[in-house]
């Protein structure tokens, strides 16, 4: 079980975009940035980063998440 929220069972996907702490977080850190969020109905991660995500939103998206 996740150890932040104890409702599902503990991933990589579910404890950075689906656990409501998670959500909770980057809601908090993206309110003000352009950069489109995955969505919720299981878009993959390498997807939305590949496709939906130009260069340079990349560049500051990875910036965001290693900061975060």
């Amino acid at each position: 079980m996740c150890a932040l929220c104890d409702q599902e069972h503990e991933s990589t996907a579910y404890l950075c975009l689906h656990c409501c702490y998670a959500r909770e977080v980057w809601f908090m850190v993206w309110t003000t940035s352009s950069i489109p969020l995955p969505d919720d109905q299981g878009e993959a991660v390498e997807d939305w980063w590949l496709v939906v995500l130009s260069h340079n939103q990349r560049r500051s998206t990875e910036a965001i998440i290693r900061y975060t």
